[in-house]
């Protein structure tokens, strides 16, 4: 697609744009905001929602919003994560050599830990996929959260992953984990309201401040999709390129038709 086509400077609704520019919806706000209530507490926190409503994005601007001379965010993505990969990969992107056995590497993340807290950073970890965590690395997590220093957790956990992490932190043998849990967010999509705003939003972010979409396509698009914020954007990339296709300067509900049999292909 010509950009100049609809006086873009880049291509609109895309996933890894600035968090400055990310259009800031209300359970998106939400969410950042408990859980950087969870973060400030040292708490364990549970951030939920389906695939690509955008839990990642959250988790970009949580960080960016707070200071990295106080805080170190570390990221774990591992749908078979057990404990020795968990600290093996935590202490070395603390720039610690992982020892081998895993009791001495539980020791080494205490050690590091209490020198971070003695030089003022609190850890953040971050753990993707928690869903898929078996419950004996939920445990640990457990046994991570007793940890304390001054009777203070020096560090805080964010369990990311989908809806059904709730009903499983729920299960009679997790109960210990699930008392531990002080935050618990459940992101869903944006509401009817919020789609043209969004629309608007990122055509504005990508160099277009006229109206393309047209309130009755605004109004369809978000009966299709219901608010899945990824769906949303789909399907707006897919209505301006059929219409780019067929040279036109504005979307229709024809384009939006054909941009959903694509999507059923």
């Amino acid at each position: 697609m010509d950009l100049t086509h609809f006086h873009l400077l880049r291509y609109p609704f895309e996933r890894d744009i600035p968090v400055s520019e990310i259009f800031p919806f209300k359970g998106f706000e939400e969410a950042k905001a408990r859980l950087k209530y969870s973060v400030e507490r040292r708490a364990i926190s549970v951030l939920t929602g389906e695939v690509g409503c955008g839990k990642s994005t959250v988790l970009r601007a949580l960080v960016s919003s707070l200071p990295d001379t106080r805080y170190r965010f570390i990221y774990v993505s591992d749908r078979n994560l057990t404990e020795h990969a968990f600290y093996d990969l935590i202490l070395t992107e603390l720039g610690v050599i992982p020892d081998h056995r895993l009791v001495r590497m539980k020791r080494q993340f205490r050690e590091t830990v209490e020198s971070l807290v003695a030089k003022g950073i609190d850890l953040i970890i971050a753990i993707d996929e928690a869903h898929e965590l078996s419950h004996d690395m939920l445990q640990e997590i457990r046994y991570l959260s007793n940890y304390e220093i001054d009777s203070s957790t020096p560090f805080s956990i964010i369990l990311v992953g989908e809806p059904q992490m709730r009903a499983t932190l729920r299960l009679r043998s997790l109960q210990a984990v699930f008392r531990r849990v002080e935050v618990q967010y459940h992101l869903t999509g944006m509401e009817q309201s919020e789609i043209k705003p969004y629309i608007v939003h990122e055509l504005k972010m990508a160099g277009c401040d006229r109206p393309l979409f047209p309130d009755d396509v605004i109004g369809r698009i978000y009966e299709y999709s219901k608010g899945a914020i990824w769906l949303v954007a789909r399907l707006c990339k897919g209505c301006l390129m059929d219409a780019y296709t067929h040279r036109q300067q504005l979307v229709d509900n024809d384009n939006l038709k054909r941009a959903i049999e694509e999507l059923t292909l």
